[in-house]
Formats: structure tokens, sequence, C-alpha cells
């Protein structure tokens, strides 16, 4: 059975690849063993987003581009 929240997204703003994806495994793949991993599971793609930039910005050039991105159809 499928669990996933209809529309929900993962973001990852520190983990082997930065972005936003649509499921747990997808989201796991790139934090699981990663230290000091920050993800977060969001409504919408927006969200998500803004969550990246947020903890990014508080660590001036860690990442200044977004590495792997997702898009929502």
């Amino acid at each position: 059975m499928d669990k996933r929240t209809p529309n929900c997204c993962y973001a990852v703003a520190r983990g082997r690849s930065v972005g936003v994806f649509k499921t747990w495994k997808e989201c796991e793949s790139q934090v699981k063993g990663f230290k000091n991993a920050r993800y977060k599971k969001f409504q919408s793609e927006a969200e998500a987003l803004e969550f990246i930039r947020q903890v990014n910005s508080s660590c001036p050039g860690y990442f200044d581009v977004l590495l792997y991105y997702c898009h929502f159809s």
C-alpha cells in the first residue's frame, strides 16, 4: 500500500545531492549516512525550495546552486 501524501515532496538542503525529491526513498538515498544532513518533508514545491534557500544562506559558500531538481508535473 502506498503511504505517500499526495503532492508532498522532500527537500534536501545538505546531502549527497541538494534538491527536491518526490519520494522518501529518493530523499533517503541522498541523506542516509551523510554527516549533518538537512532535509524536511513539505506539502509544496515552493516551501521545499524556500527551505533549501534558507538553510544554505545561513552557511555562505556551502552551495550557490541547486545541484539536483526533480520537477513536478
